[in-house]
């Protein structure tokens, strides 16, 4: 029997204390289901997740959204994997069982955008080297193609040219479709909605927010750049009264400013004594 490490004071971490009831449990199930392993990045699967939680499909996707938004996780939705962030301070260690098992897990990774993300993460915490895990990666790619080769060696090329060709020819709109539609715009302006501390005019945020076609990329420029004004001078003087409707925030493109941060002091005031939740009012 495997066990997830909880740490007893977790209730009261800043994380949790950032999320809804809901987003807790969903945390949770996130470092608990049957697919986590010892690296903290793994394959997931959305019906499962519907199965495993009871949410449906619209809620799974909205939290997914909202934990890669706070940092608790990143996801490649090309490979249908998931990086817990914050795992390996809790679950990472030199001894050579949870070595061994990390550079397992590497090996059945796919993502290369994940695995830059876990590489900073590793060396960061003296766990492995570069030249480690990038072995460990590149070993599968090897297997992988020595399988293939083996498999043209017993006669089965013809097989696998044609599952090649069908992979190069009608897999690949599927796959250039499933890309495409990966990212959903509406379920990201809620993220953006709850996150904006003034709520005002909503339908022609939502209609500015359509007409720049947000993708995946400027969604997260579009959150970078509202948390840094959210501390600046400007926002935070005389209580918020110089924030923007978020209609005009994105129109102006004022998520791309270098705003100077306001005095601790200020934000803590305007924030209630903690750094306000996503969704609260004013």
């Amino acid at each position: 029997m495997i066990f997830t490490k909880i740490n007893r004071n977790y209730w009261q971490s800043d994380i949790a204390i950032e999320l809804t009831p809901e987003e807790r449990y969903f945390h949770i199930y996130l470092f608990t289901n049957g697919n986590v392993n010892t690296l903290g990045c793994y394959h997931f699967s959305i019906k499962n997740m519907v199965r495993e939680t009871g949410y449906n499909e619209e809620t799974l996707e909205k939290m997914l959204l909202k934990m890669q938004y706070l940092g608790i996780i990143q996801v490649d939705r090309d490979t249908c994997e998931v990086l817990l962030l914050d795992w390996g301070e809790e679950n990472w260690n030199r001894k050579t069982v949870t070595l061994r098992a990390i550079k397992s897990g590497i090996k059945e990774l796919k993502s290369e955008n994940l695995l830059n993300e876990l590489t900073g993460l590793l060396v960061g915490l003296d766990i492995m080297t570069e030249e480690e895990i990038l072995d460990s990666f590149h070993k599968r790619a090897r297997r992988e193609k020595e399988h293939g080769n083996s498999g043209e060696q017993t006669g089965t090329a013809g097989n696998s040219g044609d599952r090649e060709g069908e992979r190069e020819g009608e897999g690949e709109p599927k796959e250039k479709e499933k890309k495409e539609n990966t990212f959903d715009r509406e379920q990201a302006f809620d993220i953006f909605w709850q996150a904006y501390p003034k709520k005002k005019d909503k339908e022609a945020a939502r209609r500015r927010w359509r007409s720049m076609k947000v993708t995946g990329e400027k969604f997260r420029e579009i959150m970078a750049g509202l948390e840094r004004e959210k501390r600046s001078e400007q926002w935070t003087a005389n209580g918020g009264q110089f924030i923007p409707y978020p209609a005009k925030f994105l129109h102006n493109g004022s998520y791309l400013n270098a705003v100077e941060s306001a005095p601790p002091s200020a934000v803590t005031a305007r924030s209630g004594g903690r750094r306000q939740l996503a969704g609260e009012e004013q």
